[in-house]
């Protein structure tokens, strides 16, 4: 009787799932590569640059590297109070530009490339970042 039970129940459970539906969220027109939560905002790599989302905000600010194909988004503290975002990216053909990553900051808000000492010959892309890059720590 309990076995009968349990599959009559999970047979009901299963029938009554509804199909969930997704709501678009912005960037349509970017191939999206990666996203990462950080404090209040989504960041989103993306084939042309960095993207974020604040929760307060109803629409997607770009950040930068517009051009650059973003392989890794790595959000994370930087010093006692600030932020930064640190970013792998598909190197670039182009040349004078071979950077692989390059990281912003609270404190210095721009894009700077932050990748010396790696062989730039025996990388094709940088396509993930973690760690804990905290003064503090």
């Amino acid at each position: 009787m309990l076995k009968s039970l349990v599959i009559l129940f999970g047979t009901f459970f299963v029938m009554n799932l509804q199909a969930q539906e997704f709501e678009q969220y912005g960037l349509e027109d970017q191939e999206i590569t990666d996203l990462k939560i950080y404090a209040d905002a989504l960041f989103a790599g993306a084939d042309n640059g960095v993207y974020v989302r604040k929760h307060a905000d109803s629409s997607w600010a770009c950040m930068g590297l517009e051009g650059i194909k973003i392989l890794s988004v790595y959000p994370h503290d930087v010093g006692p109070i600030g932020w930064g975002v640190t970013v792998g990216v598909f190197p670039s053909q182009t040349p004078g530009d071979s950077a692989l990553t390059y990281c912003w900051t609270t404190y210095s808000p721009r894009w700077t490339p932050s990748d010396s000492g790696m062989d730039r010959s025996m990388v094709d892309g940088i396509y993930a970042l973690d760690g804990i890059p905290d003064p503090r720590i």
